[in-house]
């Protein structure tokens, strides 16, 4: 029997939930599915003083009847820190945030939030790809659109293949994609995200510097202290490389309804703003998220001139937007949410959760180098690599504009675009 495809990828969302609760990795919190999200069991981010932490820490041990507290820092960012403890049934970790924000109402105190790439783990592809033959890499305005331009995809890392060389002739092992990490024969939840994500704005910038980093693991998790140090490192790398940066972000979380400005956002605002001051014309690209919800997928939400929140079209028809996409006044822009680049599998290989489905057992997909993806972390990329040639182009012509100034000029090229009320930003057209 065949699959219908809406049931196909409900089904394979609900597999890959349930799969990560069973990891252990993280855990879901909150009853309205709007406003669920994981976060990693029994760890605390705070922004507070050294004197101020002391007292944060000493709440926790009276709530968790004298338990100790470990503490870990963070080099770039002496005010953070990240409290761990063990739970228990009604301390949860959200709990004991929620108390600690009533003791301490000035401080900027969450639990340690994780976010996804993954769909319905709050994540931002729609569906799982498809197998297609082989595209062309330099499809941009020339070959040096973008230079001068660092676009950092912080993500699954990437894969040393020959389509993608000329993009990133050398990868630091630690930014090497492991695609099948526990050697089931199958993809890992996430394989390709961050492949498929350069290889997009190659085609598009292919004169920038794409930087693929890796922070995000097998299900396309990571709390939220690992963004943010993956953050710091491309920062630093750009001040090294005396260039701008676009920082591609196709990954986020929803929160639960009392953080308002929640930790991950409020610090990345932060470490924008510094890296701004100390000379690294820095922007954000953000997914808004597929579920869809209005409520605000972060750090898209963040409002920010710095940070920008992408939304998807329709690829059958690009003057609408995607049924599937998020959308709220918090969005700026969208894209073709549904986009063709390359995907760095072995032939023959399966998708987590096929053997399964009905029909499906005996059906290994030749990913040999190209695919069909659809999603929000999909149109991230074809804003940020335009935001990299807009720059670059301005420089050339002996008019140099900043990234803010490059998103603003999109921003003001048209009008939002508006389906059943909901925003979901001014379309871009690559």
């Amino acid at each position: 029997m065949d699959e219908d495809p809406k049931d196909l990828n409900g089904h394979m969302r609900d597999l890959h939930r349930d799969q990560f609760l069973e990891s252990g990795r993280g855990r879901l919190w909150g009853e309205k599915e709007s406003e669920q999200f994981f976060y990693r069991p029994g760890e605390i981010l705070v922004r507070a003083s050294e004197g101020l932490l002391a007292d944060v820490r000493g709440s926790i041990e009276r709530l968790l009847d004298g338990q100790c507290v470990g503490t870990g820092q963070f080099a770039f960012d002496h005010e953070l820190a990240l409290l761990r403890f063990t739970e228990r049934p009604g301390r949860e970790a959200p709990v004991i945030a929620a108390k600690l924000r009533e003791r301490f109402p000035k401080l900027v105190i969450s639990p340690n939030h994780i976010v996804f790439t993954e769909q319905r783990v709050s994540g931002c592809p729609y569906d799982f790809p498809t197998p297609v033959p082989a595209g062309s890499m330099r499809e941009g305005k020339g070959n040096d659109a973008g230079a001068g331009v660092m676009i950092a995809v912080l993500d699954t890392g990437a894969t040393d293949i020959p389509q993608l060389r000329a993009v990133y002739p050398t990868i630091p092992a630690s930014d090497l994609e492991v695609v099948d990490s526990d050697h089931d024969g199958r993809l890992d939840w996430a394989a390709g995200h961050g492949n498929f994500i350069a290889g997009i704005c190659a085609r598009i910038a292919p004169g920038a510097q794409i930087v693929p980093m890796r922070f995000l693991g097998a299900f396309g998790d990571a709390p939220t202290s690992r963004m943010l140090k993956v953050v710091d490192r491309a920062i630093r790398l750009a001040a090294e490389r005396e260039c701008a940066l676009v920082l591609n972000l196709s990954f986020g979380t929803l929160v639960g309804p009392e953080d308002e400005l929640p930790l991950l956002a409020s610090s990345l605002d932060r470490r924008l703003a510094r890296a701004a001051h100390e000379g690294v014309d820095v922007i954000a690209v953000c997914a808004a998220g597929n579920a869809p919800f209005r409520e605000p997928m972060w750090p898209a939400a963040l409002e920010s001139p710095r940070v920008l929140g992408v939304a998807a079209l329709d690829a059958d028809d690009p003057t609408t937007p995607a049924k599937w996409s998020n959308s709220g006044k918090w969005v700026d822009l969208c894209a073709v949410g549904q986009q063709e680049s390359t995907f760095l599998v072995a032939p023959g290989a399966r998708l987590q959760g096929h053997d399964t489905l009905s029909g499906l057992a005996d059906a290994p997909l030749d990913f040999a180098g190209w695919a069909r993806w659809t999603g929000t972390s999909f149109a991230v990329p074809q804003v940020a690599a335009l935001l990299a040639v807009l720059h670059a182009e301005a420089r050339y012509a002996g008019r140099p504009m900043s990234l803010i100034d490059a998103a603003q000029k999109l921003i003001g090229a048209g009008a939002p675009l508006v389906g059943g009320g909901d925003n979901y930003g001014v379309p871009v057209t690559v």
